[in-house]
C-alpha cells in the first residue's frame, strides 16, 4: 500500500500516455492524408517519388511511355506528366489518377491511389490497344450473304423494310471500346431521306454532337448503342432500314455507318470524369471510329 506523499508512478504514467493520445493521437493507425504533419510524424517520410509502370494489357513486355502515355492526376489538378516520369506527392496521400490520357492509341484508364509510406512509390497499370482496323466488320443480307457491293447487294423496293444483322470484332489483345468504362459504343446510320426513311439499331440514343454528315447528300441520321469487342471477341448488332415510298434506292445514296468506340476523358473546366464517344463540348474522345456501307439496290 502506497504511504502518503509516495507518487503513484502507474497513475503518472497512464496520464502522460492518454496526454499524448489526445495531443498526437494513435501512433499505429493510418493518418489523414489532409494531415501530413502527422503522416510525416508517423511515417518518417516527407514526400513520395510517384512513378507509374504502364504496359499493355495482354502485352506485359511492352512498356508504355513518353508524351502520348501521360498520366494526369485529377487530384489538387496536380495535372500530368509524361509517362514513365516521376512526379512527388505527399505521404498517406489519396490521388486518383487518369492513366494513358493524352493517347490516342491507349484507352484511358482511371485508378484511385494511395501514396501510402513508400518510396519511391511504383504502380503497375495496363492499357488497353485500340484497334485502328476492324478487318473483320461486315453486314448480312436476308438471305444470309455478306453484303458486299456489286456483287452481293440487298435488293429493296419502295416502302420495304430491311432488317438485319451487323458483326465486327477487334484483333487479338486489341479492344474496340473501352474496356475500363461503363459506357457502350454508339453507331450512327445517315441516309439520304429521298429514299431512306430510317435506318435504326435496337437501342436508340441521341445522336452525338460530334457526328457530321460524310457529304451533302445526307440529310437523316439515327444512333443507337451497340457492343464492345474485346480481344477477338466476335460482337453484332441489330439494324432495321425502312425505304421510302416513293423512291427506289439508288447506289449514290447507300446508307453509311459510323462506329464510335466509346473512351474517357475529364470535364476540362470542373475535372469531372466522362464516360463516352464525346466531351463536354461536344468534341469527340472516339479513339478509331470505323464506317461500314450498306450496299442495296
Amino acid at each position: 500500500m502506497a504511504k502518503k506523499g509516495d507518487v503513484n508512478w502507474l497513475l503518472v504514467i497512464a496520464v502522460v500516455a492518454l496526454g499524448y493520445f489526445l495531443l498526437v493521437g494513435n501512433p499505429f493507425e493510418a493518418k489523414d492524408p489532409d494531415t501530413p504533419a502527422a503522416a510525416v510524424a508517423v511515417c518518417g517520410i516527407e514526400d513520395i517519388s510517384f512513378s507509374p509502370k504502364m504496359t499493355r494489357l495482354g502485352k506485359a513486355g511492352t512498356a508504355l511511355t513518353g508524351a502520348a502515355e501521360t498520366y494526369f492526376i485529377i487530384t489538387d489538378n496536380i495535372g500530368s506528366t509524361n509517362g514513365g516520369t516521376a512526379i512527388t506527392v505527399p505521404t498517406n496521400y489519396d490521388m486518383t489518377v487518369m492513366f494513358g490520357e493524352a493517347s490516342t492509341t491507349y484507352y484511358t484508364k482511371v485508378e484511385s491511389i494511395n501514396t501510402d509510406c513508400e518510396d519511391p512509390k511504383y504502380h503497375a497499370v495496363k492499357l488497353a490497344l485500340a484497334d485502328s482496323s476492324l478487318n473483320t466488320k461486315y453486314l448480312e443480307n436476308s438471305d444470309g450473304s455478306v453484303n458486299v457491293a456489286s456483287t452481293s447487294e440487298e435488293a429493296l423496293g419502295t416502302g420495304e423494310t430491311f432488317e438485319t444483322t451487323v458483326h465486327f470484332k477487334a484483333g487479338a489483345d486489341t479492344y474496340f471500346g473501352n474496356p475500363d468504362s461503363s459506357c457502350d459504343n454508339i453507331a450512327v446510320c445517315e441516309y439520304d431521306k429521298t429514299y431512306i426513311v430510317s435506318c435504326k439499331g435496337d437501342d436508340p440514343v441521341p445522336v452525338p454532337g460530334a457526328f457530321s454528315y460524310t457529304n451533302s447528300t445526307y440529310d437523316g441520321s439515327n444512333a443507337f448503342g451497340i457492343p464492345k469487342s474485346a480481344d477477338g471477341e466476335k460482337v453484332s448488332f441489330n439494324l432495321e432500314i425502312v425505304t421510302s415510298s416513293s423512291n427506289d434506292p439508288i447506289p449514290t445514296a447507300q446508307p453509311k455507318i459510323t462506329l464510335y468506340d466509346c473512351d474517357i476523358d475529364k470535364d476540362e473546366d470542373s475535372l469531372e470524369i466522362i464516360e463516352g464517344i464525346e466531351d463536354e463540348d461536344l468534341n469527340s474522345i472516339s479513339l478509331q471510329a470505323q464506317t461500314l456501307e450498306v450496299h442495296i439496290t
